[in-house]
């Protein structure tokens, strides 16, 4: 545990005719945990964005050389410009590529949606730090418990939607049920943003 102690002088307004007083010296000790370097959070974006776009276009067999320059500068586009949101983006191509392409194996689609979510989260704190900024552990694993809580949840609805792909529902029971789902969590984040305020 390190400790970072300032000593800064406060100065009291002088009023007119009064006598001048002597400063008075405060101290402010700010106890902070271990911490990692920032430049470790970017090159962690960059590779879970570079394993999300690989495993997005995992089931071509040999990767096209343009996957791969893609995943290349992807990753590198993630530690040179952590506040351009690349994982969302990266996440983005590979929703629309297994749109275009059709539908993927039912483990491609949930490390798709574990490794989406983990960029997209490493993005958020990566997009607030300078290579040279320290960050606490604290904070990364608070936000892991919170990440570890959601994506339980989005691993059960997608499953629930994996198995749905296949009853042969028509495309408007799809559409209702996405509907729903949709309208469901907006719900559930409204009430909860609600209780919290």
């Amino acid at each position: 545990m390190s400790t970072l102690t300032s000593a800064f002088t406060r100065r009291r307004p002088v009023r007119p005719g009064a006598r001048r007083r002597s400063p008075v010296e405060t101290e402010v000790e700010v106890e902070t945990g271990r911490s990692v370097p920032g430049w470790t959070v970017l090159v962690a974006t960059a590779l879970v964005t570079a394993a999300l776009l690989l495993v997005g276009w995992l089931d071509d067999a040999p990767l096209s050389p343009v996957a791969v320059i893609v995943v290349l500068v992807a990753g590198l586009a993630a530690i040179v410009v952590p506040w351009w949101n690349v994982p969302a983006v990266a996440l983005a191509l590979v929703g629309v590529r297994l749109l275009v392409d059709g539908p993927a194996p039912a483990g491609i689609v949930l490390a798709i949606v574990l490794l989406g979510h983990l960029a997209v989260q490493l993005g958020v704190i990566a997009a607030q730090l300078t290579r040279s900024a320290r960050v606490e552990v604290a904070v990364l694993t608070g936000s892991l418990r919170g990440f570890v809580v959601v994506q339980a949840g989005a691993q059960v609805l997608a499953a629930v939607a994996l198995a749905l792909r296949g009853t042969g529902l028509e495309t408007g029971d799809a559409v209702r049920v996405v509907a729903l789902a949709g309208a469901a969590l907006a719900a559930a984040l409204v009430l909860g943003r609600a209780r919290h305020e």
